[in-house]
């Protein structure tokens, strides 16, 4: 079973409109509300795929309660600590061919809350062979708080992906225990390492890779967006591109190649399996308007387009 974490849970509210005035009133005809959050977006996958999965973090308050509801409403399985305070809403906006983000800090976690979670943590792990912790810690929560999450599940022999950015995946980065999995997108990965390189340079891409910053981690994903992904499996480096298609909202595209990567490890699979049907989750979600939804019907013709090449080290 996976277990997927989301510490900052929200309602996700997408408005798609064909023209946006930002001086002005914006009346919008397409609206979608989900229960989001990047861990919850990668649920949403996993149960689209048949797999087995819990899904766990914090919620709270009246937007905590939707969230539940429509996980619910969707048969997928939860165990959330319920806080004091509210559950976040995160708002995107999609104008033709451009996409806005507004996405709420959230509210500070008590630590009496905090408390709480870390033993219901414990208790799922023991139910998990691989977890998925995804997104931004809220207000409250230590910057090193996904590396003790990574301690604990490495404790009980389980495989932790952790897919975070900012000061949080540096405190992660420089834990004594690290992830068995990240999966920073470009940029991130710029300035973890220092290095500056683009989609092409495959050599850069390697050098990046190889940086001492990733050394304990046995697998590191550099996603290139439309470019694909550059990975490191252990000692081995596998370049996969993708076809190109007509994206109608790449947002979530980053959790559904997450949930493509944690199906694969929970399942024993090789490595060009595991990527093969990440990258084609990820594809799939930018294929269709709600964040974490596949356009199933279209699997095994992009799965058989997605070309994985090893790189010599």
């Amino acid at each position: 079973m996976i277990l997927t974490v989301t510490m900052n849970a929200s309602v996700d509210i997408t408005y798609v409109m064909d023209h946006l005035d930002t001086d002005g009133v914006n009346r919008v005809t397409h609206v979608a509300k989900t229960a989001g959050g990047k861990g919850l977006n990668v649920s949403r996958v996993l149960h689209q795929a048949g797999q087995e999965l819990m899904a766990g973090g914090l919620i709270g308050g009246t937007t905590g309660a939707y969230i539940r509801r429509a996980l619910e409403k969707q048969g997928i399985p939860c165990r959330f600590l319920e806080t004091r305070t509210e559950s976040r809403n995160n708002i995107s906006i999609i104008h033709g061919s451009h996409n806005m983000e507004i996405l709420e800090q959230g509210n500070p976690v008590a630590e009496e809350d905090l408390k709480a979670f870390s033993a219901l943590y414990e208790e799922l792990l023991k139910e998990a062979d691989t977890i998925a912790i995804s997104g931004s810690l809220p207000p409250g929560i230590p910057e090193d708080y996904y590396g003790l999450m990574a301690e604990a599940g490495k404790r009980l022999g389980r495989k932790v992906l952790l897919d975070t950015s900012g000061k949080a995946l540096k405190a992660a980065l420089a834990s004594p225990v690290k992830p068995f999995l990240i999966k920073p997108n470009e940029k991130e990965a710029e300035e973890l390492t220092g290095r500056t390189v683009c989609p092409e340079d495959t050599a850069g891409l390697k050098e990046m890779l190889l940086s001492p910053v990733f050394e304990d981690i046995p697998w590191v994903m550099i996603s290139l967006g439309a470019g694909g992904a550059i990975t490191k499996c252990h000692d081995r480096i596998l370049l996969a591109r993708v076809p190109a298609v007509r994206a109608v909202n790449p947002i979530g595209s980053g959790d559904s190649v997450i949930a493509g990567l944690a199906m694969g490890l929970s399942r024993k699979e090789d490595p060009e399996t595991v990527i093969r049907r990440a990258m084609t989750f990820g594809v799939l979600n930018a294929l269709d308007e709600t964040p974490g939804h596949l356009k199933m019907d279209l699997y095994e013709d992009i799965y058989r387009q997605i070309d994985i090449k090893e790189e010599s080290r």
